[in-house]
């Protein structure tokens, strides 16, 4: 067997980690915080994209495979008991997974610009001065006129007025920590359940262990040469079709190989040209996710894009009969859409807690009995987390409080923010789709029961902060990324005290650190060179947007409450779980309830399609053992995607070029 062929091949399943002692848990807590450190640079000062984005990372899966593949090979004929860098590299990566979305775009380098956002964008029109400044708390929000707009514009003279941040960077700080330890927690509650009891596949998880030489993937029994040719191949294709596609920002004469379509032109007649309009007829190819949803169950992947089709169904049909909104129900295929997918949300949320009552019992009955010193049983080995949640969930709500936010309102906006990143969670265990993002936001789920203005327009301003930093850059979620480190922990049989320890130590470091380097950048030379210019643009990317969401919601004469779509949404999710539970003929997985409305899936729904035809045709001429057979090409398509991207990250690097010639992966 060649040197490649060792290298690409899984091991055997890991024993107990026995030499990742302090040492090594402090190098993988310190790379990761490096790594998370130097996002804000590579994307605000040399203008790269993320590398951490989505819930397959390719940057630290990058790195992964270099410690794996190059680094211990060599360091195992210079040292034999190097062999322990390689679950050192997973924790690293475990905690640059489940930090790196959490550093950028979806908390901490949300705070300084939305912290100022306020005081800058406040214009005559728009009446912040006079309606949302003078309900915001000064020592949440800068209100300096001359330091709000250094931090967007650049400081001309005296550098970061520091006296004025410590304040808002300590307390929305400490929101972010708070917000880190309860979501993980959250996850961590069900953890034991999800993989021991109900055996979700973790295909993400599946990836970096494989990479690792730690897990097989459902290929143990395959002759290793042909899956290791196999992987070689669909690495090395998926790498040099993205890199082909790379040059032609280099040499423009090179022709690009077109990867998304737009088929406006086909829905013409009617009922069909209730498809024309907006992003419906836009049809998009990504090799990494036509792979994932091969290796993906037929059942989420037929979850997914069905229910995306019956929505398309019931706007055909309505159109059809002349009745766009369905009577009574007073349908409209966004908005109602999205009542409904958040209503599926919050059901599946209920469903979950309700599924592991009995988990939950033990574990309250376990920290009962620690606390009033009975003797124990044979407790739940997740109590503890059941605790941390409580206790994290209470001091939000308590940060809320003192924010002068109402307490109902901040306790129904966390668990709604928690059920959308917890959906989100529990879809990337099952499917593996390395990216989603939907349009729905929290306080939509507030305001389909409620009227906007018996919430207020202070409480309606700082949750609309509060958004923006957990909830509005979901494709960076942290709570899916870190399911997948407490999957790979658990594989390794990395010790919890270990994990949870270094992923809190790094997550405070790199909550300072991040937002102390992005002031640093934007006081430099402004936050965007063209800030003046592209945050003054009606769009959802202003971090001011939900305020503006605010007061539109408050001028509404006649405000639509939603809430029989949501009510809707949650008792279809229980009745689909069930059928899905209950039923084995039940083809289709409930999860794909979550995702039907909203741009991502647009661009995602034809991959998935494609990639779940091939597995079906395989399956039905050639037999499931070639589906089996050809899975290592297409978990090499994956990798090559990955290893494309962080290939052009370096070389747009050293160009200067921006990032401009990184290829699209998800």
């Amino acid at each position: 067997m060649g040197q490649s062929e060792r290298r690409l091949q899984p091991g055997r399943a890991p024993a107990p980690v026995q030499g990742l002692n302090f040492k090594w848990v402090a190098l993988a807590t310190v790379g990761a915080v490096a790594y998370c450190a130097a996002l804000p640079w590579l994307t605000m000062q040399y203008g790269t994209p993320n590398p951490s984005v989505g819930y397959l990372q390719f940057g630290p899966l990058a790195i992964l495979a270099v410690l794996c593949w190059l680094v211990a090979p060599l360091l195992r004929r210079v040292h034999e008991p190097a062999g322990t860098l390689i679950p050192a590299a997973l924790l690293f990566y475990a905690l640059a997974v489940s930090l790196g979305g959490f550093a950028t775009n979806f908390t901490v380098m949300q705070i300084p610009p939305n912290v100022t956002a306020p005081t800058y964008f406040a214009t005559p029109e728009n009446r912040f001065n006079t309606e949302v400044l003078p309900l915001l708390p000064d020592t949440l929000i800068i209100k300096n006129e001359v330091a709000a707009r250094g931090f967007y514009e650049g400081a001309r003279q005296g550098g970061i007025p520091w006296s004025l941040w410590v304040g808002p960077l300590v307390r929305w700080g400490t929101l972010a920590f708070l917000y880190l330890i309860t979501s993980v927690c959250m996850l961590g509650i069900f953890r034991t359940r999800w993989i021991e009891h109900e055996r979700l596949p973790f295909p993400l998880a599946e990836i970096p262990l494989f990479v690792a030489g730690h897990g097989h993937f459902g290929m143990a029994r395959d002759d290793p040469r042909m899956r290791n040719k196999l992987l070689q191949i669909g690495l090395l294709a998926a790498l040099s079709f993205q890199s082909y596609n790379a040059l032609h920002y280099y040499i423009p004469a090179l022709p690009q190989i077109p990867m998304s379509f737009n088929c406006r032109g086909l829905f013409t007649s009617r009922p069909w040209d209730v498809l024309a309009g907006g992003y419906w007829p836009n049809v998009s190819v990504r090799i990494s996710l036509l792979a994932i949803a091969y290796l993906m169950p037929s059942a989420m992947a037929l979850g997914i894009f069905g229910f995306y089709f019956l929505l398309l169904g019931i706007m055909v049909i309505s159109r059809y009969f002349g009745d766009p909104t369905l009577g009574p129900l007073n349908f409209n295929p966004w908005a109602s859409g999205i009542h409904h997918q958040a209503g599926a949300y919050c059901g599946l949320l209920l469903f979950a807690a309700w599924s592991s009552r009995s988990d939950l019992a033990r574990m309250a009955a376990g920290l009962w009995r620690a606390f009033t010193g009975e003797p124990q049983g044979r407790e739940h080995p997740d109590r503890w987390m059941l605790l941390g949640f409580v206790v994290g969930l209470g001091a939000m709500c308590w940060w809320s409080v003192s924010a002068g936010i109402s307490l109902w309102v901040a306790l129904a906006f966390l668990l709604a923010a928690l059920a959308l990143t917890f959906g989100f969670s529990l879809i990337t265990a099952q499917s593996g789709l390395p990216i989603l993002q939907i349009d729905n936001i929290p306080q939509q789920m507030l305001t389909a029961f409620v009227k906007p203005k018996v919430l207020g327009l202070k409480n309606l301003a700082m949750i609309g902060i509060f958004d923006r930093l957990f909830s509005w850059y979901k494709q960076h979620a942290s709570m899916p990324s870190a399911l997948q480190g407490l999957k790979i922990a658990d594989t390794e049989r990395i010790p919890d005290r270990s994990l949870m320890a270094a992923l809190l130590i790094a997550g405070a470091v790199v909550i300072a650190a991040n937002c102390t380097s992005l002031l640093h950048l934007a006081y430099d030379k402004g936050l965007y060179i063209n800030a003046t210019t592209y945050y003054h643009v009606e769009t959802m990317n202003m971090p001011h947007y939900p305020i503006r969401w605010a007061q539109r919601a408050l001028a509404d004469p006649e405000p639509q409450l939603n809430y029989h779509w949501m009510i809707l949404g949650a008792i279809s999710m229980w009745v689909v779980q069930i059928l899905y539970r209950e039923f084995v003929w039940w083809p289709v997985h409930p999860l794909g309830m979550l995702l039907p409305v909203g741009c991502q899936i647009i661009g995602q729904w034809f991959s998935v399609l494609v990639g779940w035809g091939i597995g079906r045709l395989i399956t039905r001429y050639a037999g499931p053992k070639a589906y089996v057979t050809m899975r290592p090409l297409f978990l090499g398509l994956v990798l090559g995607d990955a290893a494309a991207a962080a290939l052009w990250l370096v070389i747009d690097l050293l160009a200067g070029t921006r990032g401009h010639g990184i290829p699209t992966i998800w």
